[in-house]
């Protein structure tokens, strides 16, 4: 797949494409418009479990942030935070 920043016209991710990203222009657009306002990528941060025999000290290009999961994509954000589901209930009560 070759060097991912660099393919990726709208998020420059490190690890998701941008096909990812809805078709509709308007996604690929708010992901790039996100990053040019901020002058950077986004930047989330998620803790892992420690235990005594993983070495999260080492900082690599590939790990800036060891100990973390890092996520540099608005698609990350967008897209893996919720699941939307649609429903009929026939009272309030029942949903």
């Amino acid at each position: 797949m070759g060097n991912l920043e660099s393919n990726n016209t709208y998020t420059q991710s490190k690890f998701a494409i941008d096909q990812t990203i809805h078709p509709h222009p308007r996604f690929g657009n708010i992901a790039k418009s996100i990053r040019e306002r901020r002058g950077e990528k986004v930047c989330m941060l998620a803790p892992l479990f420690h235990d005594k025999n993983t070495d999260m000290n080492e900082q690599t290009e590939q790990d800036p942030f060891p100990g973390k999961v890092y996520m540099d994509a608005m698609p990350f954000g967008m897209g893996m935070c919720c699941l939307q589901i649609t429903y009929e209930c026939s009272t309030m009560k029942h949903a």
